[in-house]
């Protein structure tokens, strides 16, 4: 969370993946592959990547590729960012320019 709030505060976009709606994850019943190690992977059905842009009133303020710009409680983002794994992705750059 510290990073993903520090990239916040340094007005660097991250991207994040989530679940779709913010839904509990579901796992496809008919889709399999086998890692290099072996094991058997299922993968997502809903797994969703918005762009986590800053703070609003108290709520998460985020691109959502399909439902455009939106406001999502905490709680929620956090829950469903947990559930997949907690992926993101940023750009580093010049820090100091964004100041």
């Amino acid at each position: 969370m510290s990073e993903i709030n520090r990239k916040k505060w340094l007005l660097v976009p991250v991207a994040v993946w989530v679940t779709m709606n913010y839904a509990p994850p579901s796992y496809s019943d008919s889709y399999t592959w086998i890692l290099p190690e072996g094991e058997e992977y299922v993968p997502y059905t809903n797994l969703h990547c918005v762009v986590l842009t800053g703070e609003e009133y108290g709520q998460y303020r985020v691109a959502d590729p399909i439902n455009g710009w939106q406001t999502v409680e905490k709680e929620t983002f956090w829950s469903s960012f947990d559930a997949v794994g907690r992926r993101a992705v940023t750009i580093a750059g010049n820090e100091e320019a964004l100041a």
